[in-house]
């Protein structure tokens, strides 16, 4: 394999990959994807950090807190700012495809370790969701592919003392989603298949033990709540399909995600297929990747992979890039190890065409998925879906912000992205913001507690919010805080899509800034 690269070092290369890895994480950190439910798991560090509260879970009751304590752990050491939590997310993804090539490494060698981890370095699921979105789900990868690694070195290479140290990994990981159950079984089969001369030795019972340590807050709140964390699931995804009656209907769906995730197919314009060839052609290196590994060294990711595939249709029916794919992406990082593994042996036969084979599987792997990429983020720059406009909004908002003044949302006024990333930016910022509801006297009920606030209003919301309630809009000549990127109406707006931002006082409603193109238009965000 040396001779094929040439004068290309084995050290340049991995500096070459290191960099790349931060790079396309680190370009829109703050802006690609925009910004989702990440306050709700944000939050309950705010009480961490000034001592008034010790939560064993997060918002959503079925997280544990762990990843609170670490956002809480980086603002007493950074301080609290908008950017901190996804830049939180970006260590932890730089640190995922740092473990990915140290697992590859171990059963394959530096060159697999190397493929690995230039594999997850232009996953666009990875970059996109892992690697930027502070979600406690976006732990899970690197929790997973460091209890797989130390559990294969546990079992496989002769390291007993490491057991309880996946244990714990697993345990945390579970914590940070409970989907990830679903690989709990696969790590178990082969603890039991490949590590049954370990099972007189005290460390098997010591990593059951590490694993409920490691999850003990959420094993602890269930009990206080009486399955608390159950009914949380139930109210975060109302209506949709769980359980056994529907297995059969969903159990194509995560087979479906993962192909779709491990070819990076995300597309702002369209909803990928698994028929595409390109997808088709990384499930049949992936699944020849798995079962060559599995057959010549170890079968821990395609026991992990099998494992998830038949659980999570009983959880969930949805699995697709990109934020859906926070339920499978665990498994990315084992199958790209699995896939660099079979890649090096290949490129390392002394046969010439299956050294070109090889070669050229990886290099159109490497290519397609950085390109897929790269059009993503280039389409949502393209069409405005950002933060920007939402920073922009919000920078306006700040500037005509009084001393001691209020900032209050109402969640039946603004777009659920909007609503989301106005609070996020303004929470992370310190400021004084709270959400109530306006309408129906909801106005006046608040100035009665204040002279005046501001607030978000839709165009289409606007004479229902303020007129209605007695209270003038008195509209001022304003600039847009960010220009619209796609077609408007003749008045410069699009019709009943805008955002202003007002001024409510006893006077009436005082339009101050506004943005005349909020949203993604027709983009899929998922």
């Amino acid at each position: 394999m040396q001779g094929l690269l040439g004068t290309l070092t084995f050290p340049t290369l991995v500096i070459g990959i290191a960099v790349l890895t931060v790079v396309v994480r680190l370009q829109y950190l703050t802006d690609i994807p925009r910004y989702t439910d990440e306050i709700n798991e944000i939050t309950p560090a705010f009480g961490i950090v000034r001592g008034t509260s010790f939560p064993l879970v997060s918002g959503p009751k079925h997280l544990g807190a762990f990843f609170d304590y670490i956002l809480a752990g980086a603002m007493l050491v950074f301080g609290r700012s908008p950017d901190l939590p996804r830049t939180v997310v970006l260590v932890a993804g730089v640190a995922t495809v740092l473990l990915t090539f140290g697992y590859a490494r171990t059963l394959g060698g530096r060159w697999a370790g190397l493929i690995a981890a230039a594999l997850l370095a232009v996953s666009a699921p990875h970059v996109l969701l892992s690697s930027r979105v502070a979600w406690s789900a976006s732990l899970t990868p690197l929790l997973g592919i460091g209890a797989a690694w130390t559990l294969e070195l546990a079992v496989s290479r002769g390291r007993p003392w490491l057991l309880p140290v996946a244990g714990l990994l697993a345990g945390v990981a579970l914590q940070a989603h409970p989907s990830f159950f679903a690989l709990l079984p696969g790590f178990a089969a082969f603890a039991v298949l490949r590590g049954h001369h370990l099972w007189r030795r005290p460390q098997p019972y010591l990593a059951g033990l590490a694993f409920l340590a490691g999850c003990a807050n959420i094993l602890v709140y269930n009990w206080e709540s009486s399955v608390g964390g159950l009914r949380s699931v139930s109210q975060q995804y109302p209506g949709e399909g769980i359980g056994t009656g529907v297995y059969a209907e969903n159990l194509g769906a995560p087979i479906h995600g993962v192909l779709l995730a491990l070819a990076s197919a995300v597309d702002p314009t369209r909803l990928p297929a698994v028929t595409e060839p390109f997808v088709l052609f990384v499930a049949v290196v992936s699944l020849v990747a798995l079962a060559s590994l599995a057959w010549r060294q170890s079968a821990l990711p395609g026991l992990v992979v099998v494992s998830a595939l038949l659980v999570l249709p009983l959880v969930h029916d949805d699995f697709r890039p990109l934020l859906k794919a926070r339920y499978t992406m665990p498994l990315v990082p084992l199958v790209y190890v699995a896939v660099a593994v079979w890649l090096a042996r290949t490129i390392s036969l002394p046969a010439v065409l299956p050294r070109l084979v090889g070669l050229g599987a990886m290099l159109l792997m490497l290519v397609g998925m950085a390109a897929s990429l790269g059009q993503f983020q280039s389409q949502m720059i393209a069409n405005d879906c950002t933060n920007v406009p939402q920073r922009a909004f919000v920078t306006a908002l700040e500037g005509q912000l009084r001393p001691g003044e209020w900032i209050l949302l109402d969640e039946g006024q603004l777009p659920s992205a909007e609503r989301l990333g106005y609070l996020t930016l303004l929470e992370l910022s310190s400021r004084r913001v709270g959400e109530a509801s306006l309408e129906r006297k909801g106005v006046w009920n608040e100035l009665r507690d204040r002279p005046s606030f501001l607030t978000a209003v839709r165009d289409s919301k606007a004479t229902q919010v303020f007129e209605k309630q007695g209270l003038p809009l008195l509209p001022q000549t304003v600039s847009d805080v960010h220009p619209a990127a796609r077609s408007s109406g003749p008045d410069g707006r699009t019709p009943g899509q805008g955002i202003g931002l007002y001024r409510v006082s006893a006077d009436g409603a005082v339009l101050l800034a506004h943005d005349p193109e909020p949203g993604c238009g027709d983009l899929l965000t998922n």
